[in-house]
């Protein structure tokens, strides 16, 4: 998280690699197919995390004070067309392929949905990508993701971030949204691990 831009770390995020997988075994998120879909993602299922790994994505389990697995988060990189999502000019943004917060944590700590976890594993991986486009000016400032049409409890979730609904929902990849990162806003401070 970059200092000053968001409310302090209540979580400490570690690097995962391919041997936490046994850490992960057990994680889960929820019984919608959503859920079940970035559980299964993180245990590393044929489209997941270990894939993700491979192509570059970053990924970073959250922990409390207790050393439990809050959730986790993955910023990676890649090109959509930009301002118009049906062609044109194709850029290089980042992307979140997957973030989840485990069940027992939903809601968590209780009070304004912008002081639960979900919202500061979300502001960190927001954290991280302004602060790569910080330090790598010819990245376009856009932050992307996908998420299921279906759940929108998370899309009202991405929208109180700032997230716009990016295009028509793609059949199977679901609802592209778009964040412009605040790099001007941000200062040239340091993520917080």
């Amino acid at each position: 998280m970059l200092l000053g831009l968001f409310m302090p770390a209540r979580l400490t995020a570690i690097p995962f690699t391919k041997d936490d997988l046994d850490t992960v075994a057990n994680f889960h998120c929820g019984d919608d197919p959503w859920a079940e879909y970035v559980s299964n993602w993180i245990k590393g299922a044929d489209d997941g995390v270990l894939v993700a790994l491979d192509l570059g994505t970053q990924v970073w389990l959250y922990l409390n004070s207790d050393d439990d697995i809050v959730g986790f988060g993955s910023l990676g990189m890649t090109e959509w067309f930009y301002p118009n999502p049906y062609n044109g000019k194709k850029v290089k943004l980042h992307v979140i392929p997957a973030y989840a917060v485990q069940s027992r944590f939903h809601k968590q700590p209780p009070g304004d949905w912008s002081q639960h976890y979900a919202s500061e594993i979300l502001n960190d991986l927001i954290a991280q990508a302004t602060y790569r486009c910080l330090q790598d000016p010819s990245l376009a400032s856009l932050l992307g993701l996908f998420v299921d049409e279906r759940n929108q409890r998370a899309i009202r979730h991405y929208e109180n971030h700032g997230f716009i609904k990016y295009a028509k929902p793609i059949k199977g990849s679901g609802q592209r949204m778009l964040l412009n990162l605040p790099v001007n806003e941000a200062s040239q401070g340091v993520p917080i691990q």
